[in-house]
């Protein structure tokens, strides 16, 4: 038997924060393995297509904003997440820093080779962007589901008044 000091009413207030917060944390990985399967792509395709070795951070940013940007990414990212996100694939091993000539360059490791050709982080957002549609549909459902109750109810009621 559970006591009354035992039960917990929750505090709706609280729980639309925590909400809102788990919101933002999800965006913010949801553009941050976005952008990093977007640097994959850019290192791989400048190095296979282009033979360029070694990318300007400034050409990174300028590619994934000019072609890769989506309304997360557009709306929510600033410059120095941009860089913030750099440092994390650099600290994880997936690039490098070369500086063969008068300016520096990013280049991609192997293990950013392997984590690409695995498909690891592209596999990561979709699922990021999957939740969230998700999500939206469930919204949806339910809003579908209460007006088709509602409707359900009013023509009960008429056929029991008629």
């Amino acid at each position: 038997m559970v006591e009354e000091s035992q039960v917990v009413i929750p505090n709706y207030q609280i729980m639309t924060k925590k909400i809102k917060k788990d919101n933002k944390i999800l965006l913010e990985y949801r553009t941050k393995y976005y952008f990093i399967s977007c640097v994959l792509d850019i290192l791989e395709e400048k190095k296979n297509l282009q033979q360029q070795d070694k990318v300007g951070a400034k050409e990174i940013y300028s590619i994934f904003l000019g072609r890769y940007s989506n309304m997360d990414t557009h709306w929510n990212i600033t410059a120095k997440q941009l860089e913030i996100y750099l440092l994390h694939m650099r600290w994880m091993g997936l690039i490098g820093l070369d500086k063969t000539t008068s300016n520096w360059g990013i280049t991609l490791t192997d293990a950013g080779k392997n984590a690409f050709q695995s498909q690891l982080y592209h596999s990561i957002a979709a699922n990021l962007y999957y939740s969230k549609k998700t999500e939206k549909l469930s919204k949806v459902s339910l809003a579908i589901a209460v007006v088709s109750m509602l409707i359900a109810l009013a023509a009960l009621i008429w056929g029991i008044l008629t």
